[in-house]
């Protein structure tokens, strides 16, 4: 969480210097690169090195999203919200309805 924190914090610096659309793309490019891998410290640094992508990502494809909509920017946010987490519950169900054996989750 604190890896989130810190890189949301760095997101405003990064996008008034190299654009906000850059960094969204090193954001993503960054989530895509990192993936998991089976031994305990590599798995950390993959995970924290992802949240850091999540950290740049998440504040600004917000701002992106909401720049068309400032006078009603509460409503496009909560929009945004919902959308969020509604596709969050729908992914979270289609994925929990797969059946796996227990070796393949865990192997």
């Amino acid at each position: 969480m604190l890896m989130v924190f810190g890189t949301g914090l760095m997101t405003a610096g990064l996008a008034n210097r190299f654009g906000a659309p850059r960094v969204g793309l090193a954001g993503i490019l960054w989530l895509l690169t990192h993936g998991s891998t089976p031994a305990p410290i590599p798995f950390m640094a993959a995970v924290t090195l992802f949240l850091g992508g999540m950290g740049l990502i998440n504040p600004i494809g917000s701002a992106i999203t909401l720049a068309p909509f400032g006078d009603r920017a509460g409503a496009a946010l909560a929009s945004l919200g919902f959308l969020q987490m509604g596709l969050a519950a729908i992914g979270t169900a289609l994925i929990s309805a797969l059946a796996a054996a227990p070796e393949i989750v865990l192997g």
